[in-house]
């Protein structure tokens, strides 16, 4: 059957699959990146772009960035994907495997 349609209320910034395997990561979406030149984010266009959402949770939550050591919040720590060891980057390899198997 025909599948529903949802009015697009606000805009959603997706990353193209190219610039998400490049960047080698899963970087933490905080202002400071999304500001910086190396966020690849765009606007999606509906017809132009294919988005798949992925909803996870941090796997590497005692990990602490250098704004998080600072931070006086106690909730403020944890990284999206394993920071070192034999797992680092873990997430983002298995999300780019899975999805070139696609």
């Amino acid at each position: 059957g025909e599948l529903p349609s949802f009015p697009i209320e606000t805009p959603m910034l997706v990353m193209p699959f190219v610039a998400y395997e490049k960047q080698g990561r899963i970087e933490k979406s905080v202002k400071r990146w999304r500001d910086s030149k190396r966020c690849p984010l765009v606007e999606f266009v509906e017809g132009r772009h294919k988005v798949i959402f992925i909803s996870h949770t941090w796997w590497d939550r005692e990990f602490k960035d250098e704004a998080q050591q600072k931070s006086s919040d106690p909730y403020d720590k944890g990284a999206p994907d394993y920071q070192t060891g034999d797992k680092k980057d873990l997430k983002h390899r298995v999300i780019c495997g899975g999805l070139q198997e696609l």
